[in-house]
C-alpha cells in the first residue's frame, strides 16, 4: 500500500486481543488502513489519522486521560470498539 493510500485508526490492544491479557481490556495500539477502510470505519465512529505518530500520541492520551500514578500503568480507554476488526484486533471508537 502505497503511502498515500494509507491511513491509520486505533484498535484493541494486541496483549488483550490475542491473549487475553485482562490488564489491556481498555488499552489501544495503531494500525495502518487503506484509506477506503478508513473511511468506512469513521463513518461508524472511529477516528483516522494521517500518520502513526499522531495516531499513537492520540491513543496514548486516550488511554491515559488524567494524571496518574507511574505504578498504575494500566490503560483506561473510556470508549468503546466495534465488531469490525484490523488484524483481528476491533476498532476503537471514542466517546463523543
Amino acid at each position: 500500500m502505497s503511502p498515500d493510500q494509507k491511513r491509520y485508526i486505533v484498535v484493541r490492544h494486541s496483549a488483550f486481543g490475542y491473549k487475553g491479557d485482562a490488564r489491556f481490556e481498555h488499552g489501544l495500539e495503531v494500525r495502518s488502513v487503506h484509506v477506503e477502510a478508513a473511511a468506512r470505519f469513521e463513518e461508524k465512529g472511529a477516528k483516522v489519522f494521517p500518520n502513526y505518530k499522531v495516531a499513537s500520541d492520540w491513543a496514548l492520551k486516550e488511554m491515559y486521560p488524567t494524571p496518574h500514578d507511574k505504578n498504575n500503568l494500566t490503560p483506561a480507554a473510556p470508549g468503546m470498539f466495534m465488531r469490525a476488526q484490523v488484524d483481528g484486533l476491533q476498532v476503537y471508537v471514542p466517546n463523543p
